[in-house]
């Protein structure tokens, strides 16, 4: 029989039956079975039914009848009798010391008590703060803020019973009042802490930055470069308060095509004193040397570059000019270049520049405008002649929404024009761009490089143009472009920067409150500079100081409190539109769409996608998958 009539059900299996609703006609039915002999059609079904019934309880009570449900995270309390198991710190190069430590503070492998994970909190906090101490320097002219909580829960198994595990969990951000302008920039960044002391120190100097990108003229390429503060290398203790103000930077590039010959490397020095009130006026001064092969329509170009520039910085007090760079250049080149198929043209060139930029934060949004002058110089070359040009260019990107996960809009356009005949080699041509115009330093060597051309991202670098009968390319005299970034959220591909957590039960303040509150803490280092170092009065500094707060600081700070993610997944849609213009011959227009996927999470950034030519039809059959990877702040 199927059923054995002498079985004995174990005490745990007759509690479980009592428990389950379900199971409470189960003897019903197995006296029904018992007294009534069923055809053998019914006694399938019943045999059926008792399988569906008895399989979960079979399931269930195959574990310890001693067995306990865990209890929650942070409901454990010392009157339960629970033992400390493990504790992990989150943050970056965590010391092997500072983790001990804490192990031995809190106990493991003796019974828990909150009193010391408290008292083990307060030493997680001491060594980070220990940390800015050490390392003032980069974080002159800066706030933070920093909590710290913990969770305690049960990692009891059934050999280890009444385990607890304790995360201790420090959010730690630090805004640099330098360049408040960056912070609202959707760029990388977590709320990890990074413990100082254990940073190799040669990163700390460096501050490396990677970045591999992908061009379908220029090919896969990557590019390093390091950016030296000499003046305060990692540990160095400053004891004059006005050297800490003062930066001599040591500037290292290289960027290597993997499948071509093209390459660019560079070394630079320059001194620079910044600013970070609307009251002064920064500046800089250095030189750099580069050396490069770069792609130049259906050729190469290779250049030797000796640049020694000269620039000023300081804050705007309009929302369409909150930050502005204003700087010149002068230059003595060496070129080489194609003028005909096997036929290469070799000169001399000195180049004057001068460049504008400024930042602002017109309609809940990001904008950034640039102007540059150009003229060279030939010589060596009795057919080349000087020649001028001048170049604009205006880019706004917008969040649409007021939570973390919103679209974005980004528009960039620009203009160009050049009097007289400029050398092949510094005509305009149309092409992808090296690095994005709204997302590069305002000082960076990058900007302040005279552009290129129009930018059609379906095309290489400078691969578009005029053909020639002698089956080269040709640049332009003048042109415009404008591009188009559309962005949508997807709300389970995204992390808040700032959790939405309770860090006082007394008050209720959450994380991103207390983060908002540094805006006074802010507001009080401003005017103690305002006072100390700017001649103001105790009044004249408060009013300069909130000033600068409701401009900068306080649309920043609320920016990385309710909008930024530690990491996000977006689908993007592009789309590009140029003309290029040369006299004596018909104006050509390009346009081109794609589309593809931007990634942020933790300190890197990943733009992938693919962008097609519409027009012209010369051209309609050209395509460019877009890649930049880019690591920064590796520590």
């Amino acid at each position: 029989m199927w059923i054995n009539k002498n079985f004995v059900p174990p005490a745990s299996l007759i509690a479980g039956l009592s428990l389950h609703p379900l199971l409470m006609l189960l003897p019903v039915k197995m006296g029904y079975l018992r007294l009534k002999k069923r055809p053998g059609f019914f006694r399938v079904c019943d045999r059926a039914w008792m399988v569906m019934v008895l399989l979960p309880v079979l399931v269930l009570f195959n574990k310890k009848a001693d067995g306990q449900a865990k209890v929650g995270c942070n409901e454990i309390t010392v009157d339960m009798g629970y033992t400390i198991r493990s504790v992990t710190i989150k943050g970056r190069w965590v010391p092997a010391a500072l983790q001990r430590n804490i192990e031995a503070m809190v106990g493991v492998g003796q019974a828990f008590d909150p009193a010391k994970v408290a008292t083990a909190q307060e030493m997680v906090r001491t060594e980070i703060i220990k940390g800015e101490e050490l390392y003032v320097v980069r974080l002159i002219g800066s706030t933070s803020v920093l909590f710290i909580t913990s969770d305690i829960c049960d990692v009891s198994d059934e050999t280890h019973p009444k385990q607890a595990g304790i995360v201790i969990k420090p959010f730690y951000l630090r805004i640099d009042l330098y360049n408040i302008g960056d912070n609202i920039l959707p760029v990388p960044r977590t709320a990890k802490p990074t413990f100082y002391t254990k940073v190799p120190g040669l990163l700390l100097a460096a501050a490396p930055l990677f970045a591999l990108t992908s061009d379908r003229q220029y090919g896969p390429s990557a590019n390093l470069q390091t950016n030296t503060d000499l003046l305060h290398l990692p540990g160095a203790l400053q004891s004059d308060k006005d050297s800490k103000k003062m930066n001599l930077f040591l500037q290292l590039g290289a960027r290597k095509s993997i499948s071509n010959l093209f390459n660019e490397w560079g070394a630079g020095l320059q001194l620079n004193h910044p600013v970070y009130t609307d009251t002064g006026t920064g500046w800089n001064i250095g030189f750099r040397y580069t050396s490069a092969i770069q792609p130049l329509g259906k050729s190469d170009y290779r250049f030797e570059h000796l640049k020694f520039l000269a620039g000023i910085s300081g804050n705007g007090r309009s929302v369409f000019l909150n930050k502005y760079a204003l700087g010149g250049a002068v230059s003595f080149m060496q070129n080489r270049f194609d003028v005909a198929p096997n036929a290469r043209s070799t000169n001399r060139e000195n180049r004057y520049q001068f460049h504008a930029l400024g930042d602002g934060h017109a309609g809940h949004g990001f904008n950034r405008m640039g102007i540059w002058f150009n003229a060279g110089v030939p010589h060596s070359n009795s057919g080349l002649k000087s020649y001028q040009q001048l170049a604009g260019r205006l880019g706004y990107s917008v969040t649409l929404g007021q939570t973390h996960n919103n679209v974005d809009l980004e528009i960039n356009g620009g203009l160009g024009y050049t009097w007289g005949t400029a050398p092949a080699y510094n005509q305009f041509y149309v092409g992808n761009e090296r690095s994005g115009f709204l997302y590069s330093n305002l000082k960076s060597e990058q900007l302040q490089t005279f552009p290129g051309g129009p930018v059609i991202r379906s095309l290489g670098e400078q691969e578009g143009g005029f053909n020639t009968s002698s089956g080269l390319v040709s640049g332009g005299s003048s042109y415009w472009h404008l591009n188009l970034n559309f962005s949508v959220p997807i709300a389970r591909w995204s992390s808040p920067l700032i959790p939405d957590i309770v860090i006082d039960e007394e008050t209720g303040s959450t994380a991103r409150r207390k983060i908002k509150g540094q805006v006074n803490f802010a507001k009080s280092l401003i005017q103690i500079d305002l006072v100390d170092n700017h001649g103001f009065s105790e009044e004249a500094a408060d009013s300069a100081a909130e000033r600068i707060i409701a401009k900068d600081i306080r649309p920043a700070i609320n920016y990385l409190a309710d909008r930024a993610n530690v990491y996000s997944i977006k689908p993007v849609l592009y789309f590009d539109l140029a003309q290029l213009n040369k006299h004596g011959l018909e104006n050509k227009l390009w346009g081109a769409a794609g589309a593809g996927l931007q990634l942020n999470i933790v300190n890197a950034k990943l733009d992938l996608g693919y962008m097609q030519t519409l027009f012209p039809f010369s051209d309609k059959s050209k395509g460019n998958f877009l890649l930049r990877f880019t690591v920064q702040d590796f520590y």
